[in-house]
């Protein structure tokens, strides 16, 4: 019989331990296994990385899986047990669950970092024990109907992603507030109402899209990296203060009702790399120097100047500007643009290439 080293060697995705040669990791992910998931993987007491996602396997987890007391990541196809908490190792969480819930107990892992969950449909609540992970650093859930309660955050959580969870409950102001996050994304959540003026000046990245947001958009950190509020229905002008984001590199506000001008401010975003203003209401002209810009999305307004001459020398690689009223004479287009869309536009002349 093969030892132990030569079996780890030997069988795709097991991996042993240099020093004692006790299975560690079992990567049975993305193998189209079917059936039930047997219990006798809980056998191995000292695994520390288990994955039996993206497979077809049915049923709940064993029970005898709770006894493995030695796991910090679990990546499951099903749902995720009440027993959960008894993995007091356990560090990750991932779940893609088509009916279920979040256990309770979820709050009694103490050395939890990440939980990712999809669902296709969640019933029940965030649990609040999920705020007595102090370890948690980042959340994220995806699901596609309507959930009760909210979550009550970790103290040093960083990254919070909901997803098409169209809550009844408000949102509370400790996540506006909150000192720790860095990234938040409530993306579809039905969100309505105005943004509150102390929205957390430290989140690099925040993305409020698909939501029913309006009013005015408040003032924002030099630092941020990343803002996306697009598919909702702010109006009015765009602020001018955005273009003292000085580290923002994506700006996407499409699928609004801006009007007036696109403020000239966004030439002062040196690092700016993609820029979506499509789909509003806008007029006038396009700012004269945005040449750094890898992506520029301004399709459906209705923007009504001549084409600005730096479209000779950019280095935008996709440039969207279909559906508006440009007019007089195409300008030579630079050879680094490789998606470019100017129908249902009143300009004159063929378009010669730089």
């Amino acid at each position: 019989m093969e030892n132990s080293h030569n079996l780890c060697v030997s069988w795709e995705g097991v991996t042993c331990s240099n020093v004692t040669g006790h299975v560690i990791m079992l990567d049975l992910g993305g193998l189209n296994l079917e059936g039930i998931i047997s219990p006798e993987v809980s056998r191995l007491k000292n695994l520390e990385v288990l994955d039996l996602s993206l497979n077809n396997l049915v049923g709940p987890l064993p029970k005898e899986f709770g006894m493995m007391k030695k796991l910090k990541t679990l990546y499951l196809p099903c749902e995720i047990p009440e027993f959960i908490g008894n993995l007091s190792s356990l560090e990750v969480i991932w779940a893609d669950i088509a009916i279920g819930g979040i256990p309770r107990s979820i709050g009694q892992l103490t050395n939890l970092r990440h939980v990712e969950i999809s669902f296709g449909y969640i019933f029940g609540s965030i649990p609040e024990e999920l705020g007595n992970c102090s370890k948690l650093e980042e959340i994220y859930i995806h699901a596609h109907n309507i959930f009760e309660g909210f979550i009550a955050l970790p103290p040093h959580l960083k990254v919070l992603s909901l997803r098409h969870l169209n809550g009844t409950a408000p949102i509370p102001k400790e996540i506006w507030n909150s000192t720790h996050l860095e990234e938040l994304s409530l993306i579809d959540c039905s969100l309505t109402g105005s943004l509150p003026p102390q929205l957390g000046v430290q989140f690099r990245i925040l993305d409020l899209s698909y939501n029913f947001l309006s009013g005015d958009i408040p003032s924002y950190s030099s630092n941020r990296q990343s803002l996306d509020l697009s598919y909702n229905m702010f109006c009015g002008n765009i602020p001018v203060s955005l273009g003292q984001m000085g580290g923002l590199t994506n700006l996407d506000l499409s699928n609004n009702r801006f009007t007036g001008n696109i403020p000239t401010s966004v030439e002062h975003l040196s690092n700016l790399s993609d820029l979506s203003l499509g789909s509003n209401l806008l007029t006038g002209a396009i700012p004269m120097n945005l040449r750094q810009l890898s992506n520029l999305d301004l399709h459906n307004n209705s923007l009504n100047a001549t084409l600005p001459n730096f479209l000779t020398t950019t280095s935008i690689q996709e440039l969207y500007l279909s559906r508006n009223r440009f007019n007089g004479h195409m300008p030579p287009i630079s050879r680094e643009v490789h998606l470019l869309n100017l129908a249902e536009n009143m300009l004159t002349e063929e378009m010669p290439k730089s």
